[in-house]
This record gives structure tokens, sequence and C-alpha cells, in this order.
């Protein structure tokens, strides 16, 4: 079996009903731009308040995605976007290629 590499990004989702659809929201978010999605992995849960009353839910998720050759991830300084290729680019990252795949 060959070797596989996965990046790891993190996410926050949010949802004003719960903590499950704020988690749902980040996962479908990633999946429309990254392909070969793997694991998501609940790292936070928090609310918004607003006088004293719950605004919003939010769920910290770290998701996994196939790393893929001809890719490096650098820091940068630019809001999220996403790229021609419609790859999600989060926030304090950019994509630089190095080969085919990258076009």
């Amino acid at each position: 079996m060959a070797e596989s590499v996965y990046k790891v990004i993190e996410l926050v989702g949010t949802s004003t009903e719960s903590w499950e659809k704020a988690a749902a929201a980040a996962v479908k978010r990633a999946g429309q731009t990254l392909r070969d999605l793997r694991v998501a992995e609940v790292s936070q849960l928090d609310m918004q308040l607003k006088d004293g009353k719950v605004e919003a839910y939010r769920a910290k998720i770290k998701v996994s995605f196939k790393y893929e050759a001809g890719l490096v991830l650098v820091r940068s300084s630019s809001p999220d976007y996403s790229d021609r290729r419609g790859r999600l680019i989060p926030h304090g990252y950019d994509f630089f290629g190095t080969g085919p795949s990258a076009a």
C-alpha cells in the first residue's frame, strides 16, 4: 500500500440552533472546496452570548484532507478565500504551486 500524507486545518462553524449544526456547517463548507476529506474532529464548543442569551453555537473542528503533490501551504496574512480551482484557502495561509496539479 502506498503511503499517504494528510493536511489538518481548523475551521469554526456557527449555527443559531445547535453545536451539531455548527459542526456540520463547517464540514459542508470545507467539502465544497477541499477534496478527499477524511476525518473531522470537534476540538472545542462555545457559544456567542448577547444580553445573557445564546446568540449562536460555535464548533471548532479539525478537518483532514489528502495532501496533493505539487502544492505547498505557507503562512500568509490574507483572509479566507477560494483560489481559481475552488480550494478553500484558510486565513493565514496560501497555496503556492510547484507542479502541474497547482494549475
